[in-house]
């Protein structure tokens, strides 16, 4: 449901910024295709690579819906088509459909699980 909203195609060559730890988030971003990474800096400063989204994830859902800044620096690893969906325009994609919630808390709750994985990846290093 979400790649059927209506959003503004881009295209991003390798190593750019979608958002920095810390933005407020205006918006959602679908990977079309490519993959970016997710990192993070450590309490010495050091940037870490926490995973990678490939195609078909979303990136600042929960952020969008809490109106929580970003948690996490996006930047793109290889060149990469992202639909970008303005807060707006999601917003009004939720008033006019139930299911969209429900697709919504599905992506939220598959977040959950990818969490509990990188907690064990970086555990594990």
């Amino acid at each position: 449901m979400l790649h059927e909203i209506q959003g503004i195609m881009q295209h991003h060559d390798p190593s750019t910024v979608l958002f920095r730890d810390s933005d407020d988030p205006d918006g959602l971003f679908l990977v079309e295709s490519g993959e970016v990474d997710l990192s993070f800096a450590s309490p010495n400063g050091i940037g870490k690579r926490l995973r990678t989204a490939k195609t078909g994830q979303v990136l600042g859902l929960s952020e969008l819906i809490l109106n929580h800044p970003h948690e996490c620096t996006a930047t793109s690893r290889t060149s990469c088509l992202i639909r970008f969906i303005p807060r707006r325009l999601f917003l009004q994609a939720l008033q006019r459909s139930p299911a969209l919630w429900f697709n919504v808390l599905t992506v939220l709750s598959h977040h959950v699980g990818i969490v509990y994985d990188d907690m064990r990846a970086l555990a594990a290093r």
